[in-house]
């Protein structure tokens, strides 16, 4: 049997959060110290970068210095979302080309006493890298299968990349 430490006073929470956050810088300066650049080193390619595996950890770092509350625990686990380790970036060339983020979500609609009654579905997302919006392309849950959504972010990075 596994236990799950649920912190139940709001300073532990904010500890626990504060934790979480620095295994994650820890974890962006960890592959960067391993020769990885960093997500809006300059490129002269226009072609959109596939993040390799992994890099889902710096996504979020990233997102969480803007305020945004996308990927809090408490959000995700409401919709039951999970993230992609697959992250497309769009741009980074300079500050009128600011790094541009397409990644996949899926989410499973729990019933109301947390039976599984939906399928899981996929989402296409689009972070412009520097605001709070994290928009849905072309919709919420447009995608029966992880293949499809997945094809379908590779072609809107490409679609990005042209503009």
């Amino acid at each position: 049997m596994t236990y799950h430490y649920q912190p139940s006073t709001q300073a532990q929470q904010q500890a626990a959060q504060d934790t979480q956050d620095r295994a994650i810088d820890t974890a962006v300066n960890a592959q960067f110290e391993k020769g990885h650049t960093t997500m809006t080193q300059a490129t002269t390619s226009t072609k959109p970068r596939l993040i390799i595996e992994g890099y889902r950890a710096t996504l979020i770092a990233l997102y969480k210095r803007t305020g945004g509350h996308f990927f809090d625990a408490d959000s995700m686990r409401f919709f039951n979302s999970r993230i992609s380790e697959r992250v497309y970036q769009v741009g980074g060339h300079n500050e009128k080309n600011p790094a541009q983020y397409v990644f996949v979500t899926s989410e499973r609609n729990d019933g109301a006493w947390g039976e599984a009654s939906n399928p899981r579905l996929y989402t296409v997302r689009h972070w412009d890298g520097t605001s709070t919006n994290i928009d849905s392309v072309p919709d919420f849950q447009a995608f029966e299968t992880r293949e499809a959504a997945h094809k379908a972010a590779k072609q809107y990075a490409q679609e990005l990349a042209r503009k």
